[in-house]
């Protein structure tokens, strides 16, 4: 899918300039607006794209067993590394993996009991790659969309690292984000261009909108 950033912001720079002649709304009212929508928008195409966060059993990591065999004898592995204590003739103990597939810093959590893993299920930062999104919609005093979702690691990294910017002072009237956050940094290019597109159709369709009321209030 091919979109031109610089061809979508100047299409919603014109849509917002068209609202305000048309309707007599203020230019940073209709630029909030529009950075509203460009904000839900872009984070609707951010991973998982079309949805609004990661599905539920996407949060949590799989718990699995383990036999002892397969641990002590096969692997030779270290007794004082596992969790919790062993009851009298226990066969199978519990574990979690931690960490991105491919990371260097990823480790296996191996326990006793069931319950002592599933506390390390939650993955904190899950949504960190749409959160930087809906900081950005926080920021313009919105709440994040319905359905949203961000571990408690994503939200501090969202409140760390991204900022909003508003006003006339731009080139173009409309809000910038500025996000420090890594992951999923190559599909953001293209979540910025869909959030344009899809806020000057919006604009445009609500200057419409207010121009109908306005000539029904006045007819």
């Amino acid at each position: 899918m091919k979109i031109n950033a610089n061809v979508e912001m100047e299409k919603l720079n014109a849509a917002i300039k068209r609202v305000t002649a048309l309707t007599g709304k203020e230019l940073e009212t209709v630029i909030g607006q529009a950075g509203i929508i460009f904000a839900r928008s872009a984070g609707k195409a951010m991973p998982p794209r079309g949805r609004w966060a990661h599905p539920a059993k996407a949060r949590r990591r799989e718990i699995f067993e383990l036999s002892c065999g397969q641990y002590f004898n096969r692997e030779n592995g270290d007794p004082a590394a596992v969790r919790g204590r062993r009851r009298r003739g226990q066969d199978a103990m519990y574990g979690v993996m931690v960490g991105a597939p491919k990371s260097r810093k990823r480790k296996r959590i191996l326990a006793w009991q069931k319950s002592v893993v599933n506390k390390e299920r939650r993955i904190e930062s899950r949504g960190v790659a749409k959160g930087q999104f809906w900081r950005a919609m926080e920021l313009q005093g919105q709440s994040s969309p319905r359905g949203a979702y961000m571990g408690a690691k994503a939200r501090q990294a969202a409140a760390a690292s991204v900022s909003v910017s508003q006003g006339k002072g731009f080139l173009m009237p409309f809000v910038q984000v500025d996000s420090g956050i890594r992951t999923a940094e190559n599909y953001r290019p293209i979540a910025v261009k869909i959030g344009l597109k899809d806020a000057a159709k919006q604009v445009a369709s609500w200057g419409r909108r207010l121009a109908k009321e306005q000539e029904r209030a006045f007819a």
